[in-house]
């Protein structure tokens, strides 16, 4: 952070908290990456996130770990674009429920324009089935249509 004055550092600790706390009622994190990818400062949630799901230790000064990559079961991982600064923002979100990796592929195969009846011939099953991924998928992502779903599991 380099050289604070007391004024800043308190100032800094209590816009952290209060970031902290808005963000973590809706189980997201957010971590800053500087123009040289290392971690400049990282919500106390984003911290606890990266350890929980992925057992990666977040700290500032640091390289982001690899593991943080766009999915690790109930946590999402998005990678915000260069602000003009070359700072990046990566939020961390936490779903209610862990997403299965035939609905993940589900999801992959739908973001990339594919139909239902597209999915359900790649995959082997029938449209319906593909259909109730999507509607269980709905649920544990907290949206209520499959436009929504899509939006969520790409961000």
């Amino acid at each position: 952070m380099g050289r604070l004055t007391a004024t800043h550092r308190a100032h800094h600790v209590e816009v952290m908290s209060a970031l902290d706390a808005a963000l973590g009622r809706h189980g997201e994190g957010v971590i800053v990456l500087g123009p040289d990818g290392r971690v400049v400062v990282a919500t106390t949630q984003a911290k606890r996130l990266a350890a929980a799901h992925l057992g990666v230790r977040v700290s500032a000064g640091r390289p982001l770990p690899p593991a943080v990559g766009p999915r690790a079961g109930r946590l999402q991982v998005r990678s915000e674009p260069d602000d003009g600064n070359g700072y990046r923002f990566v939020v961390l979100h936490e779903t209610s429920a862990a997403v299965t990796a035939r609905e993940a592929e589900v999801l992959d195969l739908l973001a990339s324009g594919r139909t239902s009846a597209e999915v359900a011939a790649q995959l082997g099953i029938s449209a319906r089935t593909v259909d109730k991924h999507v509607e269980h998928l709905r649920e544990k992502l907290g949206v209520h249509n499959r436009t929504a779903a899509l939006a969520r599991w790409l961000m």
